[in-house]
Order: structure tokens, then sequence, then C-alpha cells
């Protein structure tokens, strides 16, 4: 038994156990102080690291940025600041208009600065008939007659209505060219259908009259009031000629006098006149 149990112990403690049992406590060691190594770097990185804060923003800086996100916003405010458009221009009386005279429009209102108005091939065209117009003008003041027709007939084929309402008068008169009443009418008839207010009078006048037309109270008062609910005093002073006569519209003798007050106030002095007639 004692030979057993010597046996044993000498195999247990054999010089080969030993040396197998010492490589894996070496690796145990060396992985235990890796560990430590990562663990005190870990440590030391986020006791240096520094603290993170968030980005302060000062109040003119969130004034500026509102107003650069929000351009829409300062442009309406704009918009809406900005000063009333001028009065409309006072348009020529059909007493008063000869084959000389140049009519005019209403001016633009001024524009907000912030309103942008695109480049188009309508706003070139437009652009070009204006110079037409302003040329062929200037041409009919200084005798140059014929160049002056063919630049009235260039603005008005671009759409230009003051071109359209002047050659309707050329040809009304027959100072420029031979009288034509019917293609006064067709010239006048363009001009009031782009809003041209001095061409639905003249317009009013051929159909009151019958002059290339057919005759029509009616059409005549129609016009006239199209051209009177626009601003024209001249067209105000006609049709209340056809209300206190009767013709054309129902008779009615307080809107006539109506009509000669609004327009001897924007400066008609027949309808003055027959105001004071009235009284």
């Amino acid at each position: 038994m004692q030979d057993v149990l010597a046996a044993n112990i000498q195999t247990t403690d054999s010089p080969q156990i030993v040396k197998k049992r010492r490589p894996k406590l070496l690796w145990i060691l060396a992985a235990a102080g890796a560990a430590l190594i990562i663990v005190d770097l870990a440590l030391f990185y986020f006791r240096a690291a520094p603290a993170h804060r968030a980005p302060v923003v000062s109040e003119q800086q969130v004034s500026d940025q509102h107003v650069a996100e929000q351009p829409a916003a300062v442009a309406k405010r704009a918009v809406a600041a900005a000063p009333p458009p001028p009065p409309a221009l006072k348009l020529p009386s059909s007493k008063s208009v000869s084959s000389k005279s140049i009519s005019q429009q209403p001016a633009a209102a001024p524009s907000s600065p912030f309103a942008r108005t695109p480049v188009t091939s309508h706003v070139i065209k437009q652009t070009v008939a204006e110079q037409l117009y302003t040329t062929a003008a200037e041409n009919l003041r200084t005798g140059q007659t014929q160049a002056a027709l063919a630049l009235f007939r260039q603005a008005a084929d671009m759409g230009d209505s003051r071109a359209m309402q002047d050659l309707g008068e050329m040809f009304m008169e027959g100072s420029v060219v031979p009288k034509d009443d019917q293609e006064a009418a067709k010239w006048f008839r363009k001009g009031a259908d782009k809003g041209n207010t001095s061409a639905m009078l003249f317009l009013g006048g051929m159909y009151r009259l019958g002059n290339g037309v057919e005759q029509s109270d009616k059409d005549a008062a129609d016009w006239f009031r199209k051209a009177a609910d626009a601003g024209n005093p001249a067209a105000m002073y006609d049709l209340a000629i056809l209300y206190e006569d009767g013709r054309g519209v129902p008779r009615d003798s307080a809107l006539a006098k109506q009509l000669y007050q609004k327009a001897a106030q924007l400066g008609d002095q027949e309808a003055q006149k027959r105001l004071n007639e009235l009284r």
C-alpha cells in the first residue's frame, strides 16, 4: 500500500506535469495584466476628455436667422408699408381730341423694391411696342405723318392700345389717311378690348352716330358706361346725356345729374356747364 501511494505521489508531482502548468498560469497572468492596462487607459481618456457643451447662440444671431429664413414675410411687410399708387392720369375728352393728340394711359404705380418682374417674351414685346409708339408720336408731332403712321401700325400690331386709338382717330378724321369710318371703328374696338377708355369713348360715339357701325343707342350707352366705370369723365358726361334723354337707357334725371357731378369733379367743363343749366 505504501508503495502504491509513493508511486502516485511521484507521478503527480512529476517534473513534466509542473512544466505543463507553468505556461498556462503565465497566460492567465498576462491576460489579467493587459485587461488592467486597458481599463486604466480608458479611465485616463474619459478623465482627460473635455465636457461637451451646447453652442451658445446670441439673440442677434437668432433674429438674423429668423429674417433670413422668412424673406417672404419681410417682403410682405415691406409691400404693405409701401405708399399708395398715384392717381390715374385724366384721359382726353371726346370733345377736345384731334388727330394730333396722343392718348394717355394711367401711369403704373411704383413697384415695391421687393417685387421682381420676370423678363419674358411678353414683357420684351410690350417694351418694344412702347418704344415704337413714342417714336411714332414724335414723328407725328414734327409732321412726319407717313413715318408716324407706319410706326403706329407696328405698335398696334404688337398690342399697344394707344396706337390703336390714334389709328382710329386718323381714319375717323381723315387727316393723315383717307377718311374711313369702318376702319376707324375697327381700331377703336381693338383699343377698347385692350382696356383703353378713350377708345371706348370714341367707339360709343360712333355707335351713337352710326358712323362705321350700325347705329345703336344701347351699344353707345354700354361703351360709355364701361369707360365711365373706368374713370373717364368725358364718358360720364356722354352717358349722363343718354340718361337725361332716355336714349338707349331708361330716362333717369337723378342718375344723369349724379354723372354730371362726378364728371365735373374730375374736371369736365361741359359737365359743369350742364349742371349750372339744370339749377
